[in-house]
């Protein structure tokens, strides 16, 4: 099937969905963890580059070569791609659709770390280290995180007071605080 038909018929509309690409549809209430590895081009940039946390092998080759193909990235990379690396570091490999290697993306901030080939676990181990975080607590955070994103600054910081009185009830909470003063691991729940 061609990109078109796929167009056409609406693949890449997420009304009530989860939007893989953060477009459009709802958002995500759960933080993302990739690992990138070999080659990732145009579709795969712009789903890495909507994740939270991005572990890139040694030896990966990236390229947003969407302007060679006849079209432009419409996964995000127009905005994300250029928020990250910066309009003068960003338009080069946008406008051309050169490639680039995992050194670049790290320098173009949009890796979180560069990896060795094979390494690549590195993505479970930070993946495992949220899950053993508070869930309410990564969740308010990635949704402050995405509001400051999304609305800006100025917006995301008048809204975050009003993710801590549910915080601050929660059981977790007192579990982190208890965890803290008895000098252990918490044990989160999850309430």
């Amino acid at each position: 099937m061609e990109l078109q038909d796929k167009w056409d018929k609406g693949a890449f509309e997420f009304a009530d969905e989860i939007d893989p690409w953060g477009i459009g549809g709802k958002l995500r209430s759960k933080p993302v963890v990739v690992a990138v590895q070999g080659t990732c081009f145009t579709a795969g940039i712009e789903l890495m580059l909507n994740s939270d946390v991005v572990i890139a092998s040694d030896n990966c080759n990236f390229a947003q070569m969407e302007v060679q193909r006849g079209i432009m990235p419409f996964g995000g990379a127009t905005v994300r791609f250029v928020a990250a690396a910066g309009w003068q570091k960003a338009m080069p490999y946008l406008l051309t659709g050169k490639n680039f290697d995992a050194q670049t993306a790290d320098r173009l901030n949009l890796v979180s770390e560069v990896v060795a080939n094979g390494e690549e676990e590195r993505a479970l181990t930070i993946a495992k280290e949220i899950c053993n975080a508070a869930p309410h607590g990564v969740q308010g955070l990635l949704s402050s995180a995405q509001d400051a994103s999304l609305n800006g600054a100025k917006v995301a910081l008048a809204n975050i007071h009003g993710y801590l009185p549910h915080l601050f009830h929660s059981e977790d909470a007192k579990e982190g605080a208890m965890a803290m003063v008895e000098r252990r691991e918490a044990e989160f729940v999850g309430r």
